[in-house]
């Protein structure tokens, strides 16, 4: 009694889902000559799970815990994990892979020398012409920054050149990582 009664159930989202992109959270700063080149987190986007109100407060993105570049040199890999509100989880996923590229500035710097002659047979001397050479090298910022005059050298070779006037090409010594300009 009676025979028809008025019921009311509330229903109510006990769980949503929601795909958020993962943006990586860095402290302090590479080495000085150095920079940031790239970052790639894999996966880029995770499904969330949790109380919809929750993942609605949550906009489109997430962070990672936070990684210390500090004076990096050189490229960083690290496995870390995802910060996530009370009550929300991600789904299929414990952690992010993180490659952050940390490349050299690269600069350059013209350097001026005199050639050294080599080779020569006992008794000649040799005039070289002109006295000294230019020259442009371009690479990374810290080896132009360390970068010696002794590193650099413009040898010519008169093996075998007895008396009268050649035309040399000179063998240019310097570090590897530069590039004659």
């Amino acid at each position: 009694t009676p025979q028809t009664v008025t019921v009311r159930v509330p229903i109510e989202a006990r769980l949503g889902f929601k795909d958020v992109s993962i943006k990586v959270a860095l402290k302090g700063d590479v080495a000085s000559g150095y920079w940031v080149s790239n970052i790639v987190v894999s996966p880029s986007t995770i499904t969330l799970a949790g109380s919809p109100d929750t993942l609605d407060t949550l906009g489109g993105l997430i962070s990672t815990e936070v990684l210390d570049i500090q004076d990096a040199k050189q490229d960083i890999v690290k496995r870390t994990g995802v910060i996530l509100p009370d009550g929300v989880s991600a789904v299929n996923v414990q952690s992010v892979l993180v490659l952050i590229d940390v490349s050299p500035i690269t600069g350059g710097q013209t350097i001026q020398r005199s050639p050294i002659v080599r080779g020569l047979e006992r008794g000649l001397i040799a005039s070289v012409s002109p006295a000294t050479v230019d020259i442009i090298l371009s690479g990374p910022l810290p080896v132009l920054q360390a970068l010696k005059l002794a590193d650099v050298q413009v040898i010519v070779d008169l093996v075998g050149k007895g008396v009268g006037k050649f035309k040399v090409t000179p063998v240019l010594v310097k570090p590897d990582s530069l590039k004659v300009e």
